[in-house]
C-alpha cells in the first residue's frame, strides 16, 4: 500500500523517464501472480476516491509505454475491477492502433491478450459466473472497431499476439457473433496461416485455426472444414519447423472434429479424408514434434474412416499400420505413446472393419505385445494394454490371442520398485488397464487356453480379488482410481474366469471360497 501511494505522485512528473520508471514498478505490482488483497482494495474505490485508474487511463492517452501493461495486469488479476472501465479502455486501445510507435501498438495487443486470457481462465474456473456479457462486449469491440487493424499491422509481433487473442475466443461468444463477423475472423486466420511473410505469424494462425475447428458450429460448416483442411495441409509442407508443428497439431484437432461428425452420422467429403491421411503419412516422417501429432491424426482418421474406404483402399491402411508401428518402435517417447494409442484407435474403428481379413493384424498385435513387456515408458505400456483389449472377437486377434493373454498376464505382477523412480501414478494406471484388458480376454477364453492359466491360476484369482475387495472397502480412496463402469467390467470378467476354472478343473480347491467372497464383494 505504501509503495503504491509513494508511486502515485511520480506518475504525474513532467520528466518522462521518471514516469516510465514509476510505471515499471506499478506493472510489477499489478502483474503479481494471483493478485494482492490490499491492491484490490486500493484500486476498487469509487470514482471520487480512486486516484489510480484515472491516472493510468490518462497516461494511455499520452502514449506512455508500460501503461497498458499495468492495465493488462489489472484485467489479469482483478477482472471484476477491470470490467468497470473495460469499455473506456477498449476505446483507448482502438485509438492506439494509429500510434506511430510499433512498440506501443504491441503493448495494446498484449493488453488485449491479457484481457482475453483472463476471461478464458475465469470462465473455465467459474463456468456459472456472469462473465460472458463483458466477454461479448470485448469481442464486439475487437471485431467491429479499428482494433481489427492490428491483424494487418506491419510489426510481426503484433500480428502474432492478435492471433493468440483469437485462440482465447470463447465458443459461446463466437456463436453469438453475426455471420459476417465470424467470416471475418476465419478469413483473417486462413489468410495469415497461408500468406503471411513471417513464419511465426503463420505458426500462430495455424494454432488458432486448430482451436476454432473444435467449435461445434464450425465443424458443421463444410466450407470452413474444407478451407481449414486445405490451409493446414499446405502449412504442413512449410519450410519452417514451428509452422509444421502447429499445423500438424491443428490437423490432428481437425481429425478430432471429424470423429464427432461421424458419431453424429454426418457424411465427411471423401476428398478431405484422402488429403488429410496422405498429409499425415508424410508428416509422420518429419521431426518428432511433427510426428507426434501426425500419428495422432492417423489414429483419429482410422477411428472415424468409413468402412468402404478402409476396405477398398487397403494400400492406404497398410501404409498407416506400417507408419504407426515404425513410430512405436523407433522414435521419442511422445511419438511412441501417441502411435500406440493411434493403433488402438484403428482397432476401434466405428464402422467395425473385420480385422480377421487383414494380413497386418498379427504384425500390429505382436508389436503391441512387445512394447507392453519391453518398453521402459509407462504411457506406452498403458496404451499398448488398452489397444490389446479392443479386438472384438477371438478371430479378430488373428492367431495372436494366446500371445496377447500371456503378455498381459506377465505384466500383472509389476515390480513396485518402479515407485522409487516416481512412477507410482503410472504403475497404478497400468495395473488398472491390465485388469480391464484381462477382463475382455477372459470373455474370449477357450478350453485350449487352460494350460496358459493353470500355473498362475490361484495367484491370478488372489490378485484380482484383492483389487475388487479394496474397491469395496475403499471406494473414496480407490487405489487404482476405478470408476463404477471399470469396477463392473472387472467384476464380470472375474466371474467369467471363476466359471472357466471350474469347467476346466483349475484351482478347484479354492474356487468356492473365491466365488462366495466375490459375490459378497460385488453386492
Amino acid at each position: 500500500t505504501k509503495i503504491m501511494f509513494k508511486l502515485l505522485p511520480i506518475l504525474s512528473y513532467e520528466e518522462k523517464k521518471i514516469v516510465k520508471s514509476g510505471l515499471q514498478c506499478m506493472s510489477e505490482i499489478m502483474n503479481t501472480n494471483g493478485g494482492l488483497r490490499e491492491v484490490a482494495h486500493i484500486i476498487n474505490k469509487g470514482p471520487s476516491e480512486n486516484k489510480f485508474i484515472p491516472i493510468f487511463l490518462r497516461l494511455v492517452d499520452q502514449g506512455y509505454p508500460g501503461t497498458l501493461k499495468v492495465l493488462g495486469g489489472i484485467a489479469k488479476n482483478y477482472y471484476y475491477i477491470f470490467s468497470k472501465f473495460a469499455k473506456l479502455l477498449m476505446m483507448k486501445i482502438e485509438k492506439s492502433t494509429f500510434h506511430k510507435d510499433p512498440q506501443f501498438r504491441l503493448e495494446s495487443a498484449n493488453c488485449l491478450l491479457l484481457i482475453t486470457s483472463s476471461i478464458t481462465h475465469l470462465e473455465e474456473k467459474h463456468p456459472k459466473a456472469k462473465i460472458v456479457p463483458s466477454s461479448h462486449l470485448l469481442w464486439d469491440a475487437i471485431v467491429k472497431s479499428n482494433i481489427n487493424k492490428l491483424f494487418n499491422d506491419s510489426y510481426n509481433s503484433v500480428r502474432i499476439t492478435m492471433c493468440n487473442c483469437i485462440a482465447n475466443l470463447p465458443c459461446i461468444v463466437f456463436n453469438d457473433m453475426k455471420h459476417t463477423q465470424q467470416i471475418m475472423i476465419m478469413t483473417i486466420l486462413l489468410g495469415l496461416s497461408a500468406k503471411d511473410e513471417a513464419a511465426s505469424v503463420r505458426s500462430a494462425a495455424c494454432r488458432s485455426l486448430g482451436i476454432l475447428i473444435l467449435f461445434p458450429s464450425l465443424r458443421e460448416d463444410p466450407n470452413f472444414l474444407s478451407d481449414t483442411a486445405l490451409a493446414l495441409i499446405t502449412a504442413t509442407k512449410d519450410r519452417n519447423l514451428n509452422v509444421r508443428i502447429k499445423s500438424c497439431w491443428s490437423l490432428a484437432n481437425l481429425c478430432d472434429s471429424l470423429i464427432v461428425i461421424r458419431e453424429n452420422a454426418q457424411d465427411i467429403p471423401e476428398d478431405i479424408l484422402e488429403n488429410v491421411v496422405y498429409c499425415a503419412l508424410e508428416a509422420a516422417k518429419d521431426n518428432d514434434k511433427v510426428r507426434s501429432n501426425a500419428v495422432r491424426a492417423l489414429g483419429n482418421f482410422t477411428r472415424f474412416a468409413p468402412k468402404y474406404i478402409l476396405e477398398s483402399r487397403e494400400d492406404i491402411l497398410t501404409d498407416i499400420v506400417n507408419t504407426l508401428v515404425k513410430n512405436i518402435t523407433e522414435r521419442s517417447a511422445k511419438v511412441r505413446w501417441n502411435a500406440t494409442y493411434a493403433l488402438g484407435n484403428l482397432f476401434a474403428n466405428e464402422s467395425g472393419i473385420p480385422l480377421e481379413r487383414f494380413n497386418w493384424v498379427p504384425y500390429a498385435l505382436t508389436t503391441l505385445s512387445t512394447v507392453l513387456t519391453q518398453s521402459r515408458n509407462y504411457k506406452v505400456k498403458i496404451n499398448a494394454a488398452r489397444a490389446l483389449s479392443i479386438p472384438r472377437s477371438r478371430e479378430a486377434y488373428c492367431g495372436c490371442y494366446d500371445q496377447s493373454l500371456k503378455n498381459v498376464l506377465s505384466m500383472l505382477w509389476i515390480d513396485d520398485t518402479a515407485s522409487q523412480q516416481n512412477k507410482e501414478e503410472y504403475v497404478k494406471k497400468l495395473k488398472r488397464q491390465l485388469l480391464l484388458t484381462l477382463s475382455h480376454l477372459f470373455e474370449l477364453l477357450e478350453n485350449s487356453d487352460a494350460e496358459i492359466l493353470v500355473d498362475c491360476g490361484e495367484s491370478l484369482l488372489s490378485v484380482v480379488f484383492s483389487f475388487l475387495q479394496s474397491c469395496k472397502y475403499n471406494r473414496e480412496e480407490n487405489e487404482l482410481e476405478f470408476d463404477q463402469e471399470g469396477y463392473e467390467i472387472v467384476s464380470k470378467g472375474y466371474l467369467v474366469l471363476l466359471e472357466y476354472f471350474e469347467t476346466n478343473c483349475i484351482c478347484l480347491g479354492v474356487i468356492e471360497k473365491y466365488r462366495l467372497a466375490i459375490y459378497e464383494t460385488v453386492e
